[in-house]
């Protein structure tokens, strides 16, 4: 069954070749079919645009795909636009998950970057039917309601409520591509999370 995938990175990732071993590793499969990830010079066009139309363009991709992969790079958490496409992701009832990407060629790996699906924050309001989201704000250092998708009413939601509150990576998994062999298993963790999602 094809499973397209929307990728989710950090431009300069993108542009240093850094995403292409796992963007690559599903496109040239049958199930990868359909799958899209912003090329640097769609942002260099993209950021000529309004906010809204910048919105419009994430959106229309999204909607062509089944699962969301967030590739975790040095700066990732830090993108705007990252967060703005994991909210949709959970507003359309899409697959997620994120990805640890491999160290730059010249680089050790002493630490692991920080995952945006730690920004993230939800609550499960059973009062007023929803799941609320916050997300962390590095200027205040407090947690804010974000500005398009703060609730998610609970008739829509498809993932299995296992906890009422919590932070996005203890609900969604996070694969290191290194550690955990992703050339060769891959393909599973986008099925397990479109199984979750009940795609």
């Amino acid at each position: 069954m094809p499973r397209p995938v929307f990728f989710a990175a950090d431009a300069r990732d993108t542009d240093s070749g850094r995403t292409a071993l796992v963007v690559q590793t599903w496109r040239h499969t049958r199930e990868g079919e359909g799958s899209y990830q912003f090329a640097p010079s769609d942002w260099h066009e993209l950021r000529k645009q309004t906010d809204a139309e910048i919105k419009r363009e994430i959106l229309r991709h999204l909607q062509k795909t089944v699962v969301t992969v967030v590739l975790v790079g040095d700066e990732t958490h830090a993108r705007r636009w990252v967060r703005h496409e994991i909210l949709r992701t959970l507003e359309l009832g899409h697959g997620l998950l994120a990805v640890q990407l491999p160290p730059e060629p010249d680089t050790s790996r002493g630490h692991l970057p920080e995952n945006p699906l730690d920004q993230i924050y939800f609550q499960v309001d059973y009062a007023r039917q929803a799941i609320l989201l916050w997300e962390w704000d590095r200027k205040t250092n407090r947690w804010t309601p974000p500005e398009d998708v703060a609730a998610i009413p609970l008739a829509r939601v498809k993932y299995p409520i296992e906890r009422a509150e919590g932070l996005l990576s203890n609900a969604f998994h996070t694969y290191d591509w290194l550690a955990l062999n992703g050339t060769q298993n891959f393909g599973r963790w986008v099925e397990l999370a479109a199984r979750y999602a009940r795609q």
